[in-house]
């Protein structure tokens, strides 16, 4: 029942002999917490995919039949990365790797109860709106009144929805693709540079993929960054920059725009997990002109409005 928004086989490679981790945390809003945490232990909601409202055999869908088949297929592209495995990669291995990078950026608390609402916001203004047009938008063999209709209604469809759309999400096929065809890299620093940390917002996108400038930078390890580029070559421009100023500002951009965790190996980065932590503005799933334009639907049916 605890569902893990960073996974553990990803956490784990920043835990030390005794197998645990740092972990500092943001607690009553602004003091940092500090704790040594196995990757079991951290990282986790209960029930966070849970889906309310269907039988209990049912409920556990996302995080069973999605999210851990998603994640065993991830770590095994992990290992390639980290073996620094230069064999061509297959379809599966890509995918498996793109739909995860896309995994972290959705999965986390605060986007997926987003997104619980706005479905749920969505389905009770479509609801209203049909309402009051039933009898003149009523197709033949529909029930005589709304009542009736209502009543052969799945109660959870809102929750089903979410849970569709979350996956539907992450397995974006429009962003899936695009991620695939970027040039795959890795960074590696010296063991006696202080080291990546990982947050519960590790992913590092500062464009736009439709930008011809754009990267995707996610630390996989204490010294290896998985780059991600549409620009040919720029892991060997990199190569020129200071490798504690590179890991500065990596460090800083998963610190700052981190919402409640920051894990690392070590608490060397804790004066900057203090000052930096949730610096960045949340960015919200949808935009308020997005969510009024998704409203704006589900009172007209149109999917145009």
């Amino acid at each position: 029942m605890d569902h893990h928004f960073i996974p553990q086989f990803y956490l784990k490679r920043w835990t030390r002999p005794d197998g645990q981790l740092s972990v500092m945390r943001r607690v009553h809003g602004q003091k940092i917490a500090t704790a040594d945490r196995y990757p079991a232990g951290t990282g986790y909601r209960p029930d966070l995919y849970r889906t309310d409202g269907v039988p209990e055999e049912k409920a556990q869908h996302l995080e069973v039949r999605f999210m851990s088949p998603l994640d065993n297929a991830a770590n095994r592209a992990l290992e390639r990365i980290l073996a620094m495995d230069e064999s061509e990669w297959d379809g599966e291995d890509q995918k498996a790797w793109a739909v995860f990078l896309l995994s972290l950026m959705f999965r986390n608390p605060e986007t997926v109860t987003e997104l619980k609402d706005v479905i749920s916001e969505m389905w009770g203004v479509g609801i209203k709106a049909l309402e009051a047009e039933y009898e003149n938008r009523r197709s033949p063999g529909f029930p005589e009144t709304f009542a009736e209709f209502i009543a052969l209604t799945d109660p959870a469809a809102p929750q089903i929805a979410a849970t569709n759309f979350l996956m539907s999400t992450i397995e974006n096929e429009r962003l899936g693709p695009g991620l695939i065809s970027l040039h795959w890299s890795m960074i590696r620093t010296e063991p006696n540079i202080h080291p990546f940390v990982t947050s519960d917002r590790p992913v590092v996108r500062p464009l736009p993929l439709s930008d011809p400038a754009a990267y995707i930078a996610l630390p996989v390890d204490p010294h290896t960054l998985f780059l991600a580029s549409k620009r040919w070559g720029l892991e060997k421009e990199l190569t020129t920059y200071p490798r504690p100023e590179l890991v500065d500002n990596i460090n800083y951009a998963v610190i700052s725009q981190a919402r409640e965790f920051v894990w690392s190996i070590d608490k060397t980065q804790i004066d900057n997990i203090r000052k930096y932590l949730g610096e960045a503005p949340s960015k919200p799933l949808l935009s308020p002109e997005q969510r009024e334009k998704v409203m704006r639907a589900a009172r007209t049916g149109r999917e145009s409005a």
